[in-house]
């Protein structure tokens, strides 16, 4: 999913898998620009996937090194938001904190 904040693009996990692995990944730099990501994104999206030789997690690393994707440094607000989302149920934390970032 891609939330879009008044300010910022924010992807969470899913998009950024899927994208990767049809090799479109560049799609959200070219209609975004600059695209965030949490760091529970990262950890699912790259950690995660080096572990598993997932299928585009070099995509994504590229992204991260080329500096149109970044990895978004929490708030405190926003880490209270997350822990608030994960424990009603229903989400991961990855999902949460893209919610918790978009809504600040």
């Amino acid at each position: 999913m891609v939330y879009v904040s008044s300010k910022m693009i924010i992807a969470d996990a899913s998009v950024l898998i899927a994208l990767a692995k049809m090799r479109m990944l560049d799609l959200l730099n070219s209609v975004y620009g600059h695209v965030l990501i949490g760091p529970q994104v990262k950890a699912e999206t790259v950690d995660a996937g080096k572990r598993i030789s997932a299928p585009g997690v070099e995509r994504i690393e590229k992204a991260l090194d080329d500096g149109w994707l970044q990895v978004a440094r929490l708030s405190s607000k926003e880490e209270s938001t997350t822990h608030s989302i994960v424990s009603k149920g229903g989400l991961d934390a990855g999902e949460a904190e893209s919610i918790a970032l978009a809504s600040s």
